[in-house]
């Protein structure tokens, strides 16, 4: 997940924003998601309730992380 997030990192700073959604995405679909893909999603979302969503779970995956850690 943290390679799925780390290639969205780097379409979204070429300006790419179509593919950094899509790894963004996968990166939240995989069996251990990366906290702060949840994040950088929700800033590529239009939708206020998806952002929002998005956002939760970003705080709830951090959570996850750091109690498991």
């Amino acid at each position: 997940s943290q390679l799925w997030y780390l290639a969205g990192c780097l379409f979204h700073k070429q300006g790419d924003h179509g593919a950094a959604l899509s790894h963004f995405e996968k990166a939240i679909q995989c069996p251990a998601p990366w906290p702060s893909a949840f994040y950088k999603l929700s800033k590529l979302v239009a939708d206020p309730e998806e952002k929002k969503k998005l956002f939760n779970q970003f705080i709830a995956a951090q959570k996850e992380m750091t109690e498991s850690g």
